[in-house]
């Protein structure tokens, strides 16, 4: 509901500002255009994208630390000298 009448208003302004048509006419033709994209499917194709792009993130999200985890040496390099020269007095 907040999407849709944040559309709105934001088609309201558009109008208003870019053509010169009363905000409210504006709002109107705005109204109309988003209920004929939303019975076109348009809506409920655009909630279908971002469930899937907040899925892909979600799986990012738990399975680069996995990733980045096993790609570690766990301090090897540190503890075996990986070729760095330490001098001592």
């Amino acid at each position: 509901m907040i999407y849709v009448a944040s559309q709105i208003d934001v088609t309201g302004v558009a109008f208003k500002s870019m053509l010169g048509i009363d905000y409210r006419l504006g709002a109107l033709i705005g109204f109309f255009i988003v209920l004929t994209y939303i019975f076109i499917g348009g809506f409920v194709a655009a909630v279908w994208s971002d469930l899937f792009q907040g899925l892909l993130m979600f799986f990012g999200l738990v399975l680069l630390p996995i990733v980045v985890w096993f790609s570690m040496d766990h301090g090897a390099g540190i503890t075996e000298g990986t070729g760095v020269t330490v001098k001592r007095k």
